[in-house]
């Protein structure tokens, strides 16, 4: 009885009871939006890297490469992500026929996969602090975090389910360690011999992974009083550090040095990542921030506060029924869980998306569902949270270049009107290779680039080039202007200077 008191979960206290009416009706209401907002995104072409992973998942199959060469590259790559980039875009391209359809359907499901594996630690942590109608508390939180504005742009990008794999192997990483102090025996060993195999596939997806441990233990700092790790969870956690620490020293030889935008400095870049972590957390658009920056500035303040305000009356609502409840060890380890979760991201030199805030977000979204279930007013916290989501996400959707979807959407028109001829020119499989492409907006071309060119237009990478004018013999290039294509001849002997 000692041991099972040291290793497992303390005796129950009295348990704080739901004020909710019908909580239920908010799960279902949530899942509702969720879907709503969505469900859209299945329309969403290729765009970007998305050509160029295609590209290379297609250039693996003739060199007959096996589906285990990734996870030990002949050659350093960029990011060493074997199971979310490179098998990941085969299974696109050679099982799903790199139709984008498909590709987005397939990252619906991950984000799916994922919210029900929050609400599976919503769950959980209901039970490890004893909070009453655990499996309403789980279907809450994973409501809750379906319905944030953080998925935007891995539901639209299929090159970012890396970042759905990650919060899926998180969630399941999370539950099985809570978990295990509460089960049987024999379920307890299953659930710590499955802590160091998810702990590979979150390694194998994306390198935030390390951060793992950390947040295992800022979860047992929240429920310490009441369920402790004993010697199973122990000796998991460290198996996963040795796991991360052989990671590590295999990344050294299988990665190129980061580029730029990836780099890590400790500048005023730090001050900008958490500026854009608080944003996030109030469901306030990376394009809203962009346009503050850069223009129209009045438009992007405006949009921002009809996504900030409806969610920090939600905040409001459904966080302060919670506050009174927590302690104070508890208020640090969820603080910590968010900045420990964010915490690579803190230092990146010029990146700033929403879904890097994917994982720290796990644990507010479980306890914000809580505070739903003790709120009086949960139905009116659900609306405002609904309409925060919908101002985000919509807005994000209808805006044109240069949005990350309206570039999206303009490459795919471009690429459309070049498969099919345009202003009466000749088809594009009648112009002379190599295809010389003159662009004058490179940020609004990399919606397309050289991969995109190549894949649509069934031609090798390497006959597409970037110039300047008109070269050589060719008679003609493609010139990327002011948001269109057209085909440009070029007078023989002459070098055309666009």
């Amino acid at each position: 009885m000692a041991q099972a008191a040291q290793d497992g979960c303390a005796a129950a206290v009295i348990p704080d009871r739901t004020n909710a009416r019908n909580p239920g009706i908010l799960v279902l209401g949530l899942g509702v939006v969720a879907l709503f907002l969505w469900l859209p995104a299945l329309s969403t072409p290729f765009w970007g890297d998305d050509y160029l992973f295609l590209e290379g998942a297609l250039a693996s199959r003739p060199r007959g490469e096996s589906w285990w060469n990734p996870f030990w590259p002949d050659m350093r790559v960029q990011f060493w992500r074997p199971l979310g980039h490179e098998t990941y875009w085969r299974f696109v391209e050679g099982i799903l026929g790199a139709d984008p359809w498909a590709a987005h359907l397939t990252n619906f499901t991950l984000w799916l996969l994922g919210c029900l594996s929050v609400g599976l630690l919503g769950a959980t942590l209901a039970r490890a602090v004893r909070w009453d109608r655990q499996a309403l508390s789980g279907g809450l939180a994973a409501g809750v975090y379906a319905v944030s504005a953080i998925h935007f742009t891995p539901i639209h990008w299929t090159s970012s389910g890396d970042s759905l794999l990650i919060v899926l192997w998180s969630a399941l990483t999370l539950a099985a360690w809570l978990g295990a102090p509460l089960s049987k025996p024999s379920i307890r060993a299953l659930l710590c011999g499955s802590i160091p195999i998810l702990q590979v596939l979150a390694l194998f997806s994306k390198e935030s992974a390390v951060l793992l441990p950390v947040l295992t233990l800022c979860l047992s700092a929240f429920a310490w009083e009441r369920c402790r790790p004993g010697r199973p969870e122990m000796t998991a956690w460290f198996t996963c550090c040795a796991l991360i620490l052989v990671w590590l020293a295999l990344r050294e030889s299988f990665v190129l040095p980061p580029a730029p935008e990836y780099a890590m400095v400790l500048e005023a870049n730090v001050l900008r990542n958490a500026a854009s972590l608080a944003a996030w957390g109030f469901n306030i658009p990376r394009e809203a921030l962009r346009m503050m920056i850069v223009g129209p500035r009045v438009d992007g303040a405006l949009w921002a506060l009809a996504a900030a305000l409806p969610m920090t009356a939600f905040i409001g609502l459904a966080g302060v029924p919670l506050v009174n409840r927590l302690s104070i060890r508890q208020g640090a380890a969820v603080a910590i869980f968010v900045l420990v979760g964010y915490g690579p991201y803190f230092l990146l030199s010029w990146q700033s998306y929403e879904y890097y805030a994917q994982v720290a977000m796990i644990v507010p979204a479980v306890l914000l569902a809580r505070g739903l279930m003790l709120s009086t007013r949960a139905h009116v916290a659900m609306a405002l949270f609904s309409l925060s989501s919908f101002v985000a996400v919509e807005g994000s959707r209808m805006l044109g270049y240069p949005s990350l979807i309206g570039r999206a959407h303009w490459g795919e028109e471009q690429l459309n009107d070049l498969a099919t001829g345009f202003d009466g020119a000749q088809a594009t499989q009648d112009i002379s290779t190599p295809l010389l492409v003159n662009v004058s907006n490179p940020h609004q071309f990399h919606a397309i680039g050289r991969s995109g060119l190549a894949w649509r237009l069934a031609l090798p990478e390497s006959d597409v080039a970037i110039v300047e004018g008109c070269e050589g013999e060719a008679d003609g290039l493609l010139a990327f202007r002011a948001g269109t294509v057209s085909y440009v001849e070029c007078v023989a002997g002459e070098d055309d200077d666009l």
